[in-house]
C-alpha cells in the first residue's frame, strides 16, 4: 500500500462503519492495512459523529496512510442505515469488502483470496468465509459462524433462512444490483438485506477458512439492540423485500415468518413449564428461601414475556393475515403464564415477611 493508490483506482473498497468504537477502531483499521494484496485498496470510513475518541484515532491513522484511508465525518449522527447508505455510495472499487469498526480481520491474505475467488467465478455475486464470534465480556467461548457450514456455494434461499454470514466476512461486486433501494434507509439489518439483493443476482461463494473475528459486545450496533427491536426490524425487512421482489420469494419469506413464530411458541411453552415446575417445588418444600435463584429467574423472565415477546408477536401478526390464528393460540397461554408467575411472586413476597 503506497502512494500509487492516489492515482490508481482501487480494486477493493473496504466499507467501514463506526460509532463510539474507540476501544476497537485502531485494531479494525490496522487489520486492513496489514492485508497483502497485488491490487490497490481504499478504506472508506463512515464515522457517525462519535462522542468518544474514535474520530481522533482515525485522524492519526489517516495521517500515516493518507492515500488509503478516506474519512467521512458526519456533522450529526445519521444512524446506522443512513450512514451505511452514504458510505456505500462513496465506495469506488470494483469490489466492496465490509468491516465494522468493532471487528477485525485475522488473515493477511483474506482480501487476496476472496478477490481471486470472485475473479475466477464471475457468476458469484458475493464471497464470504467462516468467522470466529468473540464475546468481549468473556461470557462464552469463541464460536465459529456459520456453525458446521461445509458448502462452497450458497444461494439466495439459504439467506432467506437467516443472515448466513457476518459482515466482516463478505466481499461483493459493487453496484451489482444498482443503487441501494431508498426503503433500506428505514429498516435494519442493512447487511442482510444487501446480501439478499446481491444473492438475487447470482450464487454466493464461500471460502471454508476462518479469516476474521466478529466481536459481540454491549455497544454493538445490532447486538446491543433489544430482542423485540431486532424481531420487529427483521419482520419489517422481510415485508420490504417481499414488496421489492414483487412476490418472487413469497414462499421462503412466509416460511421464515412461520419459523419465527414457532420458535417463540416453543420459548413460551418452555417457560410456562418451568414456572409450573418451580411453583410445584415451592409448594412441596417450604424450606426453599424466597431469595432462591428460581424465584429470581421467574422475576427476570416476566419482562421477556409481558413486554418483548408479545410486542414482537403482534408485529408478526400484522405482517401476514395467515398468521392470525397462530397468534390467538399463542397469546392465551402466554398471558396465563404471566398471571401465574406474578401471583406466585406476590405470594412469595408475602410469605417472606417477618411475623409481628
Amino acid at each position: 500500500m503506497d502512494s500509487t493508490q492516489d492515482v490508481i483506482a482501487p480494486k477493493v473498497s473496504v466499507l467501514m462503519l463506526t460509532y463510539n468504537h474507540e476501544r476497537f477502531i485502531a485494531q479494525a483499521v490496522e487489520s486492513v492495512l496489514a492485508q497483502e494484496t497485488s491490487f490497490p485498496i481504499e478504506i472508506v470510513v463512515g464515522e457517525d459523529c462519535s462522542t468518544d475518541r474514535t474520530r481522533e484515532i482515525l485522524l492519526k491513522l489517516q495521517q500515516s496512510h493518507p492515500g488509503t484511508i478516506r474519512l467521512l465525518f458526519r456533522e450529526k449522527n445519521l444512524g446506522p442505515q443512513k450512514n451505511y447508505a452514504s458510505t456505500f455510495a462513496a465506495c469506488t472499487g470494483q469490489y466492496i469488502a465490509m468491516l465494522e469498526g468493532d471487528d477485525y480481520w485475522t488473515n493477511p491474505k483474506k482480501l487476496q483470496k476472496q478477490v481471486d475467488a470472485l475473479d475466477a467465478h464471475p457468476e458469484w455475486s458475493v464471497c464470504f468465509h467462516i468467522t470466529r464470534r468473540v464475546y468481549d465480556d468473556g461470557s462464552k467461548e469463541p464460536e465459529l459462524y456459520p456453525a458446521n457450514w461445509t458448502k462452497e456455494v450458497a444461494t439466495v434461499h439459504d439467506l432467506f433462512q437467516g443472515n448466513l454470514f457476518n459482515t466482516c466476512s463478505q466481499v461483493f461486486r459493487n453496484r451489482l444490483f444498482g443503487a441501494l433501494p431508498s426503503w433500506l434507509l428505514e429498516v435494519e439489518p442493512g447487511d442482510w438485506i444487501t446480501n439478499i439483493l446481491n444473492a438475487d443476482c447470482g450464487p454466493v461463494g464461500c471460502i471454508l477458512e476462518v479469516m476474521a473475528d466478529y466481536r459481540i459486545h454491549s455497544q454493538g450496533l445490532w447486538s446491543s439492540k433489544g430482542r423485540a427491536y431486532q424481531l420487529r426490524e427483521i419482520l419489517r425487512a422481510l415485508s420490504r423485500l417481499d414488496h421489492h421482489f414483487q412476490g418472487k420469494y413469497r414462499e421462503p419469506i412466509d416460511q421464515y415468518r412461520i419459523n419465527l413464530v414457532n420458535s417463540l411458541v416453543a420459548e413460551v411453552e418452555s417457560l410456562t413449564n418451568h414456572l409450573s415446575s418451580v411453583a410445584a417445588t415451592k409448594n412441596n418444600d417450604s424450606q426453599i428461601p424466597d431469595s432462591a435463584p428460581t424465584a429470581l429467574m421467574i422475576d427476570n423472565a416476566i419482562p421477556s414475556i409481558s413486554i418483548e415477546t408479545p410486542d414482537a408477536i403482534v408485529t408478526v401478526f400484522k405482517t401476514r393475515s395467515a398468521l392470525a390464528e397462530i397468534g390467538r393460540k399463542m397469546m392465551r397461554p402466554m398471558e396465563n403464564s404471566v398471571r401465574r408467575a406474578r401471583r406466585f411472586i406476590s405470594k412469595s413476597g408475602q410469605h417472606s415477611q417477618p411475623e409481628a
